[in-house]
């Protein structure tokens, strides 16, 4: 997310040079945690870890790039990076590239569903980018064609682990693999998704039984999902079950031209509150319709984004939105960097009203941006949430209102943002996320050596 066109303003943030400093050591800091208006802290951060892990002495310091204000010296600079592109080559080669060459990357398969914006999806492609660091990475859609799956079976040997996202979506083509008696299959790990360990289909039930017992290793988001998945096949398990918290990726493209300018009205006091996800039964957006209609003052502006999935239930949400066109704005799906957009831009507040969560990405997302969240209580939600802390918490659709009502109380709503936003950087880091799968997959390759 950072566009170099020049040796002057590009670089007078730091965010270019702290991007040139993680591509090489990517588990140093978190890149996603930088901001633009912090100048010295970027140029501080990236000037220590060059000498620290490349034994590089800046020819600035951060004193001079402060003093050259948003245009720096265009020699000066130059002739730093010239000189920090060939001590980082130089240090890469010695201590990394004779390795890579005779050690290549292990091959690691990704199995997820692919559906154009479903939570699954953005975990995977977070996922899938953020390995490829240390290791080669295919990620393939779990939905794929059976002719597709059969000649995709003979190419199986040559990954050195899978992940599996969703025990049966993943599952459910993995059962095909494993039904292969001639196919040697390289070990498995599961992640839970969510939905996977509440669904009531017994269909669901066989596969994602008969592929949790194959499994090397088991993963899921919170001790919650923990505890339910070693009561649930406690006599089924052979091995341990590994917490790993969903990472909150904020994309901070600022250059990005946002789509919402003209499409949203705002007379100045509109409040607009996001609700996103597929429109699918397990999410239940008719949920947040009729709580809406409870809502008297008309200031509260629902906006649902999300793709329907549900060919069922897409009439009934048609009508129900038909009926409250004047405060409910439909937009169906966004990019991921739209979505970010329109809770930087528009919301004042988000809600989700899930019968059951794995782990909501666009709560996370919309507490890392300042924006208070209101949830619906499931085991997912509150394994997050800690009511009147860093988020607030529902059952009801009446208690729904009175919390949105709440949310009008200036201290109440700054605490809660505050809070938020601590926890969500401590607990759910990019860096952590990659660095918990780094290690799993080491050892798992390992044991299997």
């Amino acid at each position: 997310n950072v566009k170099i066109t020049n040796f002057t303003s590009s670089f007078a943030d730091g965010l270019a040079f702290c991007a040139i400093i993680h591509h090489y050591y990517p588990e140093s800091f978190d890149y996603q945690t930088l901001r633009r208006d912090e100048r010295k802290i970027n140029f501080d951060l990236a000037f220590r870890i060059a000498e620290e892990q490349a034994q590089i002495h800046p020819l600035l310091e951060t004193e001079d790039m402060l003093k050259m204000g948003n245009e720096p010296d265009k020699k000066c600079w130059w002739v730093c990076i010239v000189e920090m592109s060939l001590k980082i080559f130089d240090f890469v080669q010695k201590h990394f590239l004779s390795s890579h060459i005779v050690k290549p990357k292990n091959k690691i398969l990704l199995i997820s569903s692919l559906r154009k914006g479903s939570g699954n999806t953005a975990t995977a492609n977070r996922l899938s980018h953020n390995l490829r660091a240390y290791f080669d990475i295919d990620c393939i859609d779990a939905n794929m064609p059976n002719n597709e799956c059969e000649s995709f079976c003979q190419l199986i040997s040559k990954y050195s682990a899978i992940i599996a996202l969703h025990a049966y979506r993943a599952g459910h083509l993995l059962t095909k693999l494993y039904d292969n008696a001639s196919l040697i299959l390289p070990p498995l790990i599961i992640i839970f998704g969510g939905t996977d360990l509440h669904s009531p289909e017994e269909k669901w039930q066989e596969i994602i039984d008969n592929i949790v017992q194959k499994a090397n290793k088991l993963v899921c988001f919170n001790n919650e999902w923990k505890n339910i998945i070693e009561s649930k096949w406690k006599n089924n398990l052979k091995c341990k079950v590994t917490v790993i918290p969903q990472a909150v990726e904020i994309l901070n493209d600022y250059s990005y031209i946002s789509p919402f300018e003209g499409v949203l009205e705002d007379s100045g006091n509109k409040k607009f509150i996001l609700w996103c996800g597929e429109i699918r039964k397990v999410k239940d957006p008719l949920f947040a319709l009729r709580l809406f209609s409870m809502l008297s003052d008309n200031k509260f502006h629902l906006l649902i984004v999300g793709y329907k999935t549900d060919s069922v239930l897409e009439n009934e949400f048609e009508n129900e939105i038909e009926k409250q066109s004047t405060r409910i704005t439909y937009l169906s799906g966004l990019s991921q960097i739209s979505v970010q957009i329109l809770m930087r831009t528009k919301c004042w507040a988000f809600i989700n009203t899930s019968v059951n969560e794995g782990m909501c990405l666009a709560m996370l997302e919309c507490m890392r941006l300042n924006v208070p969240v209101i949830v619906r209580r499931n085991t997912g939600n509150c394994s997050v949430i800690k009511h009147g802390k860093n988020g607030l918490i529902y059952e009801t659709e009446q208690e729904a209102v009175d919390q949105i009502l709440l949310l009008e109380n200036d201290r109440i709503r700054e605490n809660l943002i505050v809070t938020a936003l601590n926890y969500v950087t401590r607990t759910h880091s990019i860096s952590g996320e990659t660095k918990a799968y780094k290690e799993l997959l080491n050892n798992l390759i390992k044991e299997k050596t």
